[in-house]
């Protein structure tokens, strides 16, 4: 399954960001970022590469979350910062990607700029960080 990892993961994000795939009732974005968390975490360890070159689409991902002109409401733009968090402690949590301090330092910072959006913590960014920090200890 290498082999298809970097098309699956791309395609499943860009669906995850199709403005058809958001519904609260049938969310195939949800289901698209579930799917991606899965394939981050399961995937072989000669997928190293394919995972570094996905981190940074789901950076950009994330980025675009703090624009609140990209989404109907501030519950869907919520929703997406908490899937694309989620995704961002898989990658981190399946140890086939590694941070410089550089990246480190810009996906904290991006990350607390999604709490000061929000006016708030929420679970999946504090876990994102968690993974980060847990990471750069071991």
């Amino acid at each position: 399954m290498s082999k298809y990892l970097d098309v699956l993961l791309k395609n499943l994000l860009q669906t995850a960001f199709d403005p058809k795939s958001y519904d609260p009732d049938a969310n195939v974005t949800l289901s698209c970022f579930f799917a991606i968390c899965t394939l981050l975490e399961n995937s072989a360890n000669d997928t190293r590469v394919i995972v570094s070159d996905f981190f940074s689409s789901l950076y950009e991902a994330l980025q675009s979350t703090t624009l609140t002109g990209n989404f109907k409401s501030s519950d869907v733009q919520y929703n997406y910062q908490s899937y694309i968090a989620s995704a961002i402690e898989s990658a981190i949590v399946s140890n086939k990607f590694q941070m410089n301090k550089e990246q480190t330092k810009a996906i904290i910072d991006l990350l607390i700029k999604t709490f000061q959006i929000r006016g708030s913590v929420y679970e999946e960014g504090l876990l994102a960080i968690s993974s980060i920090a847990l990471c750069k200890l071991l």
